[in-house]
């Protein structure tokens, strides 16, 4: 009867027949466990289903994964294969670059050589041609200073160079000496005796016009007789130009000599 209340010693006293009589147990157990039991395959149902539905999204991350895996086994592959191509493309740079820096350096020895093989076939040719003006020089000075303003131009030898400088000591003696020319001459303004002192170039450069100043001084300290000094050559750079409008230089550049140093 529903509502009613049962003692404590009801209680225990059925549940000691219950536990005596197997029979009477089954019975409640049915009475009991009916509603639960019909209730299990409808949860056996949602059970199914979820996992059903678990096992799907499964399958799809592993499928999901697997071509993910497959696309990273390919792109290192390709990584790989990459890597080495380059690491192939860098050792070929390597090697052109040691080439390249061979070729250069080889270039450079061939360049300098040349470059020094030039320098000694421009010094030899200058040598060659200042020796060939030296002559013109010595062979045609009366014209060369007649038109500088002088006349009875007598080229002095070296030995008789050397008589004129008994008295001189060793160092500028010999310096003397090295003028590539020294003319006895009478200045056509004044009528006065003078010597010019001569350094001939192809070309006229600064250290010509410091050599004919020097030289010429030390030879008029020498013989007490005024010296002029002469640069002469097919050209004369500017710093050499200057130097010698500053040092009262004659400057001569006869034509005919620029046609044979051009």
């Amino acid at each position: 009867m529903a509502g009613t209340a049962f003692s404590r010693e009801e209680i225990e006293a059925f549940i000691s027949a219950l536990e005596a009589d197997p029979e009477l147990r089954s019975r409640v157990e049915r009475v009991i466990l009916h509603d639960r039991l019909l209730a299990i395959p409808e949860h056996l149902d949602h059970f199914i289903e979820a996992t059903d539905r678990r096992f799907s999204t499964l399958e799809e991350v592993a499928a999901e994964t697997s071509r993910n895996v497959s696309e990273l086994s390919d792109a290192q592959r390709r990584t790989e294969a990459a890597l080495a191509e380059l690491s192939r493309n860098v050792s070929e740079l390597s090697d052109a670059q040691r080439r390249t820096e061979a070729a250069l350096a080889e270039l450079s020895r061939n360049v300098s050589e040349l470059t020094e093989l030039a320098g000694r076939h421009e010094v030899s040719v200058g040598h060659l041609i200042g020796g060939y003006f030296e002559a013109k020089w010595r062979e045609n000075g009366t014209s060369y200073l007649g038109s500088q303003g002088f006349r009875k131009v007598r080229y002095i030898a070296k030995n008789a160079l050397a008589d004129l400088l008994d008295e001189v000591a060793d160092q500028v003696h010999d310096d003397i000496l090295l003028a590539d020319a020294v003319h006895s001459v009478v200045r056509k303004d004044l009528g006065t005796e003078a010597y010019v002192v001569t350094e001939v170039s192809s070309r006229i450069h600064r250290d010509d016009v410091v050599r004919a100043s020097r030289r010429a001084r030390s030879l008029q300290d020498a013989v007490h007789t005024e010296c002029v000094p002469v640069v002469a050559g097919a050209s004369i750079d500017d710093m050499a130009k200057s130097l010698a409008n500053e040092s009262k230089v004659i400057v001569v550049v006869p034509n005919e000599w620029q046609l044979h140093a051009a």
